[in-house]
């Protein structure tokens, strides 16, 4: 497997959360072993390759959070706030219990998102 293939193939694994320039340069910045790894069929986990996953992670919640903001008018108490993280909550835990990881890590984002907004519609004055 050459380093263009491997670069696309991670890419791939990735589906798309990570644009291809910056998986080119993690890469390129990791040594042979990586792309062994792969090419063995084996999945190289992300913290690895050197990705900034806990980055990655708060981009996604804020993305969903906007996506929420703009569908959704502003909480109007907390127990409106705990409803919908607990309707979240309860769609991770389905995720879970159903042994599907992609699923569940799209619910955590959620949940997570939720969570901030709750901060944000309802939390204190400074």
């Amino acid at each position: 497997m050459t380093a263009d293939e491997f670069i696309k193939a991670v890419a791939h694994e990735l589906k798309d959360r990570v644009p291809e320039d910056t998986v080119r340069i993690v890469i390129e910045a990791t040594d042979k072993v990586a792309i062994d790894t792969f090419s063995a069929g084996e999945k190289v986990p992300l913290p690895w390759l050197g990705l900034d996953t806990t980055g990655w992670a708060m981009s996604q919640v804020k993305a969903e959070l906007k996506k929420a903001q703009e569908k959704f008018p502003p909480l109007n108490s907390p127990h409106e706030g705990f409803a919908v993280i607990r309707e979240k909550l309860d769609e991770l835990w389905d995720a879970v219990k159903s042994d599907n990881p992609e699923d569940a890590v799209n619910d955590a984002i959620q949940v997570a998102a939720m969570g901030a907004r709750f901060v944000v519609d309802l939390g204190l004055e400074a």
